[in-house]
């Protein structure tokens, strides 16, 4: 089977085929929509539905949205990934090659929302510390923009996405901490719980098992077009 980049070929996905006519106006829409739904949601949606306990200084208001924000991305990206990788045999098999626009789609949503992250960050939170997140979310932005602009390595890029489903209980837990919860209700300990599962398989052994395959593969990696070099 062919899992060559092409404009022509049908996509497993066929309730997104009509938009294969003009695909780059595509995942433009899709990374801009993003971009624009997750700072319409801190700037008007989030700060209304804030508790009273993550409502004391502005700071931490910041803070509580910016969290919420990411926990809803964790979601989405987290399990729209695995629902790549589960339903289309291809992205797992042939981790340079293989798209569809589902996972196009996903990565794109992804670049968005890391691009508005990066500019809250900036904005809202200069501290030394920052600095580390801001390098990684200019990463990120730059490897999930090349599987998407390029339409290579979107297997890898999903399996890398992976990661967002232990960021979901670790954002959790940063929003217990921020809205004062106790370490010892039961909520807590069975989100501490899931949170160390989670790191040991999406995180821990999901980025052992990408750094195995980058070696493994090394000969292979030059699928991507000159004119980025």
């Amino acid at each position: 089977m062919d899992l060559m980049p092409d404009k022509n070929r049908i996509h497993f996905l066929d309730v997104f085929y009509a938009y294969e006519t003009d695909e780059k106006n595509y995942y433009n829409i899709v990374t801009i929509s993003s971009f624009i739904l997750f700072n319409v949601n801190a700037l008007i949606f989030l700060p209304k539905l804030a508790p009273r306990s993550a409502k004391k200084t502005p700071e931490q208001l910041w803070k509580w949205r910016n969290i919420a924000n990411s926990l809803i991305h964790s979601i989405l990206s987290g399990f729209g990934a695995m629902i790549n990788l589960l339903r289309t045999p291809e992205l797992r098999y042939e981790l340079i090659t293989a798209y569809t626009l589902f996972s196009w789609s996903t990565l794109s949503f992804s670049v968005g929302y890391f691009i508005y992250d990066f500019i809250d960050m900036a904005v809202h939170q200069r501290r030394p510390s920052t600095y580390e997140l801001l390098i990684h979310h200019i990463l990120v932005i730059i490897c999930f923009a090349l599987a998407v602009i390029t339409k290579y390595y979107q297997g890898y890029a999903l399996v890398a996405l992976l990661v967002e489903v232990n960021s979901i209980f670790l954002h959790i837990r940063q929003l217990f901490i921020i809205q004062g919860w106790q370490k010892s209700y039961i909520i807590y300990k069975i989100n501490s719980y899931f949170n160390l599962g989670t790191f040991i398989v999406f995180r821990l052994f999901n980025l052992c098992w990408m750094i195995c395959w980058l070696v493994l593969n090394q000969s292979g990696l030059n699928h991507l077009p000159k004119y980025f070099f």
